[in-house]
């Protein structure tokens, strides 16, 4: 992928997460978004791929691996995660949308040219 390319994917992706997303992102390089995409946007695009995986890639590859482990060993197919007493995620309603969610995250990868980084971290799992 050319830099252009990257810098537009860029810039469609931390459009899409926001101010605070560009903020964590800045933190990650020690840079001004703008002045580093213009500079490095293949550094800028791999903090942004590694803070998606962090914030929601992972955490839902934890949910499917706890839904495969429930099911495997107690025969358990509905489970959640109560956050607070009144806030509860039923996680296994949306176990296909979960699949899918992970799947094109790393067909995005593919697209662009990151697969060497990221099958690293999916092939060695989080466990």
């Amino acid at each position: 992928m050319t830099d252009p390319d990257l810098r537009e994917a860029c810039i469609r992706i931390t459009k899409t997460l926001g101010k605070d997303f560009i903020e964590r992102i800045e933190r990650k390089i020690g840079q001004e978004f703008e002045e580093s995409l213009e500079l490095n946007p293949k550094l800028v695009m791999s903090a942004i791929l590694d803070e998606l995986y962090t914030r929601y890639v992972m955490p839902f590859e934890m949910i499917l691996e706890i839904s495969e482990y429930l099911f495997g060993n107690y025969d358990i197919r509905k489970f959640g995660f109560a956050f607070s007493e009144y806030d509860t995620f039923i996680a296994s309603k949306y176990l296909d949308e979960i699949r899918e969610f992970i799947n094109d995250f790393y067909i995005m990868i593919e697209a662009l040219d990151f697969t060497e980084k990221f099958r690293r971290i999916k092939d060695g799992g989080w466990g």
